[in-house]
């Protein structure tokens, strides 16, 4: 039986074999989750543990055979990934923004003196 393992990196599943023969009839024990919360179990925690034992057979782009929740220890905190950290705001931006606020008030202005 092969277990998929998606790889947090981005780059597709890890493959490994195990000694084991799954029929596609029989029921596959149900897997040991944490509580589920208003939005369900995340993802990269659902799946299959992967058996002790197994061997790891390759890689690749898809998820084969049974999948297995994603190894812990390999993700990144949230505060380590810069994309999801707001972009600094320069000093261009302020100007900017005053340029955009002189003008609406110009324009307001005008219209009142109207």
């Amino acid at each position: 039986m092969i277990y998929s393992r998606w790889r947090p990196e981005g780059d597709g599943y890890d493959y490994f074999d195990v000694d084991e023969v799954v029929n596609i009839n029989d029921d596959l024990p149900t897997p040991d989750l944490r509580e589920a919360g208003r939005l369900g179990v995340p993802s990269i925690e659902a799946g299959r543990p992967i058996p002790a034992g197994a061997s790891w057979v390759g890689n690749g782009d898809d998820a084969i055979g049974l999948v297995a929740p994603v190894d812990s220890r390999r993700l990144v905190s949230r505060s380590h990934i810069g994309a999801l950290e707001p972009a600094p705001r320069g000093g261009a931006d302020a100007i900017v923004l005053v340029g955009v606020l002189l003008i609406a008030g110009v324009v307001v202005v005008a219209a009142r003196a109207r």
